[in-house]
């Protein structure tokens, strides 16, 4: 199992917009993620990332 996060403003770039295939596209071919159950979080606030909020 692997975890990969996702920030909201890549998930919604703009209101009413929703990029989870370019995500999912991304995320599902890294090369942690082949052959593993992927967990995906998604945040606004992470300590160690930009903020997540959309504009």
């Amino acid at each position: 199992m692997v975890y990969l996060y996702a920030s909201w403003k890549e998930l919604e770039p703009a209101e009413g917009v929703f990029a989870f295939d370019a995500w999912e596209g991304r995320a599902w071919s890294a090369p942690e993620a082949r052959g593993k159950h992927v967990v995906f979080r998604v945040f606004v606030d992470c300590p160690s990332r930009p903020s997540g909020l959309p504009d």
